[in-house]
């Protein structure tokens, strides 16, 4: 690709970006855009499908022109795209649907069904819980007249390429790392499982064929190439996930790496050399990359950025601009890292919205050991350390199912990274060093590298992001520090396993008092 460039776009659930990358992995530009997600009512979540395709187009031309390159010296184009959702699309390609993505509950009550019916065979062979096939069996079921006209059901990547190809229903794709959360696939084999199928009631005929991430599926069409600033034929590769995109933009290109995304949901990774369901623990989901040898174990915590902002916004009333709280948890920070790790004596149960690995809607927040002496950089603190506990029952996990995987240093990536504290934190708790990052761009840069490795423009994907991305500070862990969290780590697991009846019999209570309490189920 000597002298070529690349277009990577990444489309999540409310932001759609687009990057330029150069032949050596270098970032020349990127643009943004937000999408306006609808919420009709609590629990509902809605998105006009085209909307993605407007805000790929945006950001692809606006990248294009702020990294000052040739269109004509785009070579290929690569897709991160959000995955969990669907949209349904006719024998043309055209959208019959709105597009349902993850953040939509209304297939909750299906999930939780299907979960209690048969959650060991779909473990089993999805490794996660399923998404795809409950929503396909929701519109069945509540929409039958727009399900009745629907050729393929589709995620928004293998829509918005199609769209950008002109592919038809028979052409239409879906990449093989997003089988996991399809609950319609045998993920080890990556194929339509007969076996999900039946018991999910959806029929094999509306989804699309499977390809690999690094397949071109088409190429941009005439019609549409005026719309990214490219030139009609450039090659569309089909992509992945943006977790997995994300995890391979952070070098997590070998079995025994581990990844920390910090934003406002916190995620840990471990990549790993073969495929297994967590069916004891239930914790953790199981992902594939574009290289068929390695996979991640993937689980997540709901608490990090938005724990700490409820902390400074509604329990401290702090201002809410920007910059104050800004201000604020720096000041935080500085308090919080005098203090001693166990936060003199004070734990924090992080699950304010239940928890989610293993799944558990009974489970809320709590301080442990709460005493007037402490102040809210104690309450910071803890809750810091909080996530580092998760964090250590998963790795505990994946120590337990990988046993002949040595697990060594943790990557960071993500806005939680920026806290140095929080960084050193997840060090000594885990007892690893932690590897801040050098970059924010690892989505796109996951992308662009399958998009190149699509093209033969570089001889490999594990080798070209070794070559294109780099490693920042490293921070090691404190042999004292870790061998008194250890003890910390323990209390908090006897803390999660006796306050669990405890939670159930609140909620229970709760829910007869506040008939109306938008405890979710």
């Amino acid at each position: 690709m000597s002298g070529g460039h690349l277009l990577a776009i990444d489309v999540g659930a409310t932001v759609v970006r687009g990057g330029v990358y150069g032949a050596d992995g270098q970032c020349l530009a990127i643009r943004t855009r937000s999408i306006d997600v609808r919420r009709p009512k609590p629990g509902q979540a809605e998105v006009h499908a085209p909307a993605y395709y407007d805000a790929a187009a945006m950001v692809s031309r606006r990248a294009i022109r702020a990294a000052g390159v040739d269109s004509g010296s785009i070579e290929a184009v690569g897709m991160a795209c959000q995955m969990g959702g669907i949209v349904g699309v006719d024998d043309t390609h055209k959208p019959v649907t709105r597009f349902d993505p993850h953040l939509d509950e209304r297939c909750q009550p299906l999930r939780e069904q299907l979960m209690r019916e048969h959650e060991a065979v779909i473990r089993e062979l999805t490794g996660c819980l399923p998404y795809l096939g409950v929503k396909i069996k929701w519109w069945q079921d509540h929409e039958p007249d727009e399900a009745a006209r629907v050729r393929k059901w589709l995620t928004i990547g293998g829509y918005l390429a199609g769209r950008m190809a002109g592919l038809d229903s028979d052409q239409a794709f879906i990449d093989r790392t997003n089988l996991c959360l399809s609950g319609l696939a045998d993920n080890a084999a990556g194929t339509w499982s007969d076996a999900l199928l039946d018991l999910c009631g959806v029929s094999g005929d509306v989804l699309p064929r499977i390809v690999a991430p690094t397949e071109v599926v088409g190429r941009v069409a005439a019609d549409v190439a005026s719309d990214f600033n490219v030139p009609p034929d450039v090659p569309i590769v089909a992509g992945l996930g943006d977790y997995p995109a994300t995890f391979l933009g952070a070098g997590l290109t070998r079995p025994g790496r581990l990844c920390d995304l910090s934003a406002n949901v916190c995620h840990f990774a471990a990549t790993t050399d073969h495929f297994a369901a967590d069916a004891r623990h239930r914790a953790l989901s199981t992902l594939a990359s574009p290289n068929e040898a390695v996979w991640y174990a993937m689980a997540y915590v709901n608490a990090g950025g938005m724990t700490h902002r409820w902390l400074l916004q509604d329990i401290a009333r702090h201002p809410s601009g920007e910059d104050k709280l800004v201000e604020r948890f720096r000041k935080l920070e500085t308090e919080a890292d005098k203090i001693a790790p166990g936060a003199d004596g004070l734990l924090f149960v992080p699950h304010l919205s239940g928890r989610h690995c293993p799944w558990d809607p009974a489970t809320r927040g709590a301080w442990i050991g709460l005493q007037t002496q402490h102040t809210q950089a104690h309450l910071h603190r803890s809750i810091l350390e909080s996530v580092a506990f998760e964090y250590a029952y998963f790795l505990q996990i994946v120590r337990e199912m990988f046993e002949q995987t040595t697990f060594g240093e943790i990557h960071g990536i993500g806005g939680g990274t920026r806290s140095r504290l929080w960084s050193q934190i997840k060090a000594d708790v885990l007892g690893l060093p932690y590897v801040m990052p050098t970059r924010d761009d690892h989505a796109l840069l996951g992308a662009a590298v399958v998009a190149a490795a699509g093209v033969n423009a570089v001889s490999g994907i594990r080798d070209a992001i070794d070559h294109w991305s780099h490693a920042g500070i490293r921070l090691a862990p404190d042999r004292d520090r870790h061998r008194d969290y250890a003890e910390l780590f323990e209390i908090y697991i006897r803390v999660l396993t006796d306050l669990r009846p405890i939670f159930r019999d609140i909620r229970s209570v709760a829910r007869r008092i506040t008939p109306m309490s938008q405890d979710k189920p």
